[in-house]
């Protein structure tokens, strides 16, 4: 009985060691409880013994046992205590192999040189067979020495596991503890035999089966809390799984050894593919849209060699021919430090909504700037118009002067002798005036040029000169007195020149118009300088009547105007550009009168 109830215990710890291979505590267990069955089959054999001869080679082959078990004890004490000093744990294996030898080499066995008679004896009702008289093999002080080093083994490694001060290592250090006692009595009482103190027959299964019932208690009290920890496993995963698929997840796994992929239910139908269907790291491939197939595999492959995150996006094709946009992100993981991966985990997710809209965003996006840079030429043209009869006078101006002089030059031809020094003087003034009408005509095509935006560094000092150039002519038909006040070193802006100078343009036009009922003068001042939250800045200030202040905001709205003949769009289109470049326009009301109009643009490297 207690060999069978032995073995069992061992073979159900011996199948538990197979799932976790890794505690060599219920290896070591496992070779106890075949030990224990050995004690229990020699001391029945013990006490049926027929001959003095007979019982001394069954006490040989118990030596066996005795042999394993010890060796079992102390394992098991190092692997599940963690505790205990290997060379100690090597010196007791080392004198317990020689005890071993020198069992099968002196005598009938390691306790007696001789069994010279066996006596019968009545327990419990049953006749058993022991020793009456034998020669005690002086071999077996050296066992006895052997049972003394098991005893200080225990002893100090449970000592060791104490001081560690956690209630998991003291109880399992209380389990050591307990050892010692057990062994005690074993020991004890075998000594007491071979000693011929007392006769009785050996029982020493008995303690080592309490041994046993103990460490069966407490590696049954381990699997029984992995049993919880499994049940609240498989519930934290129901609950996961919930979450999941609330989130639209779908989990995966890939055993990197085995080239194993497994996915959840919803992690198969994102992918395409079945329920049952195995799927390999090429089989996940082969399923990734070409394009995108070389980049996740180069993904996966910098995340299994470096870096233990895997963040993709890529197309799937479905075996429908549907394309499909997934975004995955995993993680590896390694059973030691510095071992080889050994699994990424991780998530996909299905963005195929949210590309489809980012594409639409992009179409509308990319319409919307095409409409706003139309407008924006719309306007130009629109300005240019207004300013046609001075564009005119200001191309006159040079016109003439080239007529004038051309005539001048034939005259001068005419006479005898022909006056080289002022036809000289006469082809000069030509080519000056040529050029100032060539830069008119130059500056009136480029601004109704129709062309993309091309952003390059700009100097706004520059950008507007060149505006108060085309408008000289304007601005003196319209009799107002244009002052810069252009701050020196300004930093360069990014940005299209045709929108901005179309910008700078817009807002010395509305200055002046804001003035054109004053009777008396009318000041405009272009002003540049640097501010620190919005980096160039360009302000054009008049002396009109100003805006009313709840129209501040509302005058850079499509189709809000203050002109009897105005669409509303300028400063709208104005202010859409500025903010195309990153900046700001505003406006506000002076305090002696007039409105500032200004914006800001990010200078390069701020």
């Amino acid at each position: 009985m207690m060999a069978s109830a032995s073995l069992t215990i061992g073979l159900i710890h011996l199948l538990i060691w197979v799932r976790r291979s890794a505690h060599y505590e219920y290896l070591a267990f496992f070779a106890l409880t075949i030990s224990v069955a050995g004690f229990a089959a020699g001391e029945w054999l013990l006490m049926r013994a027929e001959s003095p001869h007979g019982y001394g080679e069954v006490l040989r082959w118990m030596q066996v046992a005795v042999f394993t078990g010890e060796i079992s004890i102390a394992a098991f004490i190092l692997f599940y205590l963690r505790a205990g000093r290997i060379w100690f744990f090597w010196v007791f294996c080392v004198c317990r192999s020689a005890a071993l030898v020198l069992n099968f080499m002196y005598g009938a066995n390691l306790n007696y040189l001789e069994v010279s008679a066996l006596q019968s004896l009545s327990v419990w009702g049953s006749k058993v067979m022991v020793v009456s008289s034998g020669v005690t093999n002086p071999l077996e002080y050296f066992d006895e020495f052997i049972n003394v080093l098991l005893v200080l083994f225990l002893a100090d490694a449970s000592v060791s596991a104490w001081r560690r001060n956690d209630g998991d290592s003291r109880r399992r250090a209380a389990i050591g503890g307990s050892f010692v006692l057990f062994f005690l009595v074993v020991a004890g009482q075998a000594a007491l035999q071979h000693q011929g103190i007392v006769q009785f027959p050996y029982v020493v299964a008995v303690t080592f089966l309490g041994i046993v019932l103990v460490i069966a208690c407490e590696l049954g009290r381990g699997v029984l809390h992995a049993v919880q920890l499994s049940d609240q496993l498989r519930a934290s995963e129901q609950r996961m799984d919930l979450a999941a698929d609330a989130a639209g997840l779908g989990l995966w796994e890939w055993n990197v050894v085995r080239d194993e992929l497994w996915a959840t239910e919803r992690g198969r139908a994102l992918l395409g593919f079945k329920a049952t269907e195995y799927i390999s790291l090429e089989h996940f491939l082969e399923r990734v849209h070409s394009e995108d197939r070389d980049g996740v595999r180069e993904a996966v492959a910098a995340a299994l060699s470096g870096g233990p995150s895997y963040e993709r996006e890529y197309r799937v094709l479905l075996p429908d021919g549907r394309v499909r946009y997934i975004s995955a992100r995993g993680r590896v993981e390694k059973k030691e430090t510095n071992a080889a991966p050994a699994l990424m985990r991780g998530v996909v997710l299905d963005v195929t909504e949210r590309r489809e809209a980012e594409a639409r965003a992009e179409r509308l996006e990319s319409e919307a700037v095409r409409q706003r840079n139309d407008l924006a030429h719309l306007a130009r043209v629109a300005m240019l118009g207004e300013l046609s009869s001075t564009l005119a006078h200001e191309l006159n101006q040079p016109l003439a002067a080239i007529l004038s002089n051309a005539q001048a030059a034939q005259r001068l031809i005419g006479r005898d002798p022909p006056r080289e020094d002022l036809i000289r003087d006469i082809l000069s003034d030509i080519v000056k005036n040529d050029k100032w009408a060539g830069e008119v005509i130059q500056r009136v095509r480029a601004f109704l040029r129709k062309e993309e935006p091309r952003h390059e560094l700009l100097h706004m000092n520059e950008l507007v000169n060149e505006v108060l150039s085309l408008m000289r002519g304007d601005l003196l038909s319209r009799k107002v007195d244009c002052t810069t006040n252009l701050a020196s070193g300004l930093p360069a802006v990014s940005g299209d020149r045709i929108q901005l100078q179309q910008v700078v343009l817009n807002l010395v036009v509305n200055g002046c118009e804001a003035m054109k009922d004053d009777t008396g003068p009318r000041p405009l001042v272009v002003r540049t300088d640097v501010k620190e939250n919005d980096g160039v800045r360009v302000s054009v200030i008049d002396r009109g009547s100003g805006i009313a202040a709840a129209d501040l905001e509302r005058v850079f709205e499509p189709f809000v105007t203050t002109k009897a003949d105005g669409m509303g769009l300028g400063l709208a289109v104005c202010r859409t550009i500025v903010q195309s470049h990153g900046g700001r326009l505003w406006a506000t009301n002076n305090a002696e009168g007039g409105a500032t109009v200004q914006f800001g643009l990010p200078a390069v490297g701020s």
